[in-house]
């Protein structure tokens, strides 16, 4: 999901009617900053611990995806993380905890330097951080350049706070909507004008010029009568390490395996086996009609193959779609039809029918896979990467030198 892939944010999460973004008369303006202030006092002092962030994500030519993150907030610990996967994070003076399932004997910690949401991308590096829900990074933020910071993700930033009105919200209650805007998109947070905790936002994000945007919703709930949950006790004499990936043995020894064996499914039906492509350095882009950073990263891919041909180099790119639940080609080919429309996708559509590839190469979404001519994998690189196109180039060119 920003990614474990949101799986998650991920990792975005994200949904919503764009008319929500519409120029809505206000009945009187408010300050932006203040309400953010605010808000940051508000959590830091909240006598409730515990709550939940709903997602909704809604793309065009895909059915809308939901997701649920707890979260809360001390005693014992600053804030936690529980995310779907099974992962947990313990944020605890000044330090990140990071816990995968049961496991007790190995556990991820470091200092969180440069902001929680950097620690967390650097914690999960190589699987796709999720995002950190706005109310933990408002608790933590100090300055009104690290609150707006607060809302910011890879893929929209950075923002512009230029709007603050007083509306009444959907539930009849009074709201302070702040407006915040980026290059690529814009959204509206809705502040309990009572309590002035965050109620939740409304976003939508453009994923290339002239493509349908992509709108979201997130909605941020607090249970009064929510209890800590129990972390993972510690084993005594527990390794260290410091990102997820160093606890995922079987991940590595895939990269270390050539994926001879590998097949997957065209979207006519017909078998394409990786060990058949082995005279060009292969790109897999792993990717799924739900995930909105894939969305994002399509056309850099598609930009991506476009140079390597135009440099005549040895390279096959495949849009790989996975984690979708289709039981067949045609299943497939039917539902995502208005999908590839919409997104311009011109390049090869396999198929990873039963999730067993992604699964074996890595996790997250999108997931970007290098393997070389002789079938190893020399490169993952997951979750949205803005450089993800200067990457794979200086990848495919040391290849091919």
């Amino acid at each position: 999901m920003r990614q474990v892939s949101l799986v998650l944010l991920l990792s975005l999460r994200a949904g919503a009617s764009s008319a929500v973004l519409g120029e809505a008369p206000a009945a009187s303006s408010c300050s932006g900053d203040a309400t953010l202030e605010r808000a940051a006092r508000a959590y830091r002092g909240v006598p409730t611990r515990v709550g939940v962030a709903r997602y909704e994500l809604r793309i065009p030519g895909a059915p809308p995806h939901h997701e649920e993150l707890d979260f809360g907030f001390g005693p014992g610990a600053d804030a936690y993380l529980r995310m779907p996967q099974g992962y947990v994070v313990v944020i605890r003076g000044g330090r990140l905890f990071g816990f995968m399932g049961p496991r007790t004997d190995v556990y991820v910690t470091r200092p969180i330097t440069g902001g929680l949401q950097a620690a967390v991308d650097a914690a999960f590096e190589g699987i796709g951080p999720p995002l950190v829900p706005i109310p933990v990074l408002l608790s933590a933020a100090a300055s009104p350049d690290e609150r707006i910071h607060s809302f910011e993700s890879k893929v929209m930033g950075p923002l512009a706070l230029t709007d603050c009105a007083i509306v009444t919200g959907a539930d009849g209650t009074t709201e302070h909507e702040v407006v915040l805007r980026a290059r690529n998109g814009s959204m509206k947070a809705g502040f309990d004008a009572s309590s002035g905790l965050l109620k939740g936002l409304d976003l939508e994000i453009s994923p290339a010029p002239g493509q349908p945007p992509m709108q979201g919703s997130v909605r941020f709930d607090l249970d009064p009568d929510g209890a800590m949950s129990s972390f993972p006790e510690v084993a005594p004499g527990a390794s260290v390490v410091s990102r997820f990936t160093e606890i995922d043995q079987q991940r590595t020894a895939a990269l270390e395996a050539p994926l001879a064996d590998a097949a997957l499914v065209a979207l006519d039906g017909s078998s394409v086996r990786l060990e058949a492509q082995h005279d060009a350095v292969l790109v897999l882009e792993f990717w799924a009609s739900w995930c909105a950073p894939c969305r994002l990263t399509l056309p850099i891919i598609e930009d991506f193959a476009s140079w390597a041909r135009r440099s005549k180099l040895p390279v096959r790119v495949f849009m790989v779609n996975t984690l979708e639940g289709f039981q067949s080609a045609d299943q497939a080919r039917e539902r995502l039809a208005p999908y590839l429309a919409g997104a311009r996708v011109t390049l090869p559509i396999l198929l990873d029918l039963d999730g067993s590839l992604h699964s074996r190469l890595g996790s997250g979404l999108p997931l970007t896979v290098v393997l070389d001519t002789s079938g190893r994998t020399v490169a993952t690189y997951s979750g949205f990467e803005p450089e993800i196109a200067e990457k794979l180039r200086d990848r495919v060119l040391a290849i091919a030198q």
